[in-house]
């Protein structure tokens, strides 16, 4: 819904404000955000800005918009039968400048005193610097995108007062492909037409 932290607040309130259901649905927040501070496109004040001054303007903007996530999450809030979580970056290989870490850094030491049951932190820099997988275009690949969502659903799931009935699992359909595979396959090519 964003690119920077600064929209946050007024995604979620949209959320919150929805006549169409949402605002009464039990809903879940997945709040990941930096990569446009590393290449500010679409941001023209912060291009003059060095990449120790980005990575500060980052940490910046995600604390003002805390308070905002911080309700949304809280047990009284509209996600408050499933939780949130901010999730740092995705690690590439390719990802080689020392802000991509920093940011990830930011996003965890920014979360670190805020995490409850409902608001969560999920290191994916780490969790992807495993993966033994690269980025598509920047971005994760298939296969780094369903270990994402086993730990998103796994928490958002752990939170729901619905607990899901043992023995049942999450299938998820269709190609699961590599990075590698994405280019050179017909049937994992099709990521884009989504």
């Amino acid at each position: 819904l964003t690119q920077y932290w600064d929209s946050v607040p007024m995604a979620l309130f949209a959320v919150k404000a929805a006549k169409h259901g949402w605002n009464q649905a039990p809903v879940a927040a997945v709040i990941s955000l930096g990569p446009w501070y590393t290449s500010p496109d679409s941001r023209p004040e912060y291009h003059h800005l060095s990449y120790p001054e980005r990575a500060k303007q980052f940490r910046t903007d995600m604390e003002m918009a805390l308070p905002s996530i911080r309700s949304f999450c809280a047990h009284d809030g509209p996600a408050a039968w499933r939780g949130c979580a901010v999730v740092t970056l995705g690690h590439c290989p390719q990802m080689k400048k020392t802000i991509f870490g920093s940011i990830a850094r930011l996003t965890k030491e920014s979360m670190r005193s805020l995490v409850t049951p409902k608001l969560r932190v999920i290191d994916l820099w780490t969790l992807t610097m495993e993966l033994p997988d690269a980025c598509v275009g920047g971005h994760q690949s298939p296969m780094s995108i369903l270990w994402t969502w086993q730990v998103l659903l796994g928490g958002f799931c752990a939170q729901s007062p619905k607990q899901p009935a043992l023995g049942k699992l999450a299938e998820f359909r269709g190609p699961r492909c590599t990075a590698a595979q994405n280019h050179h396959s017909k049937i994992c090519s099709n990521h884009d037409r989504w």
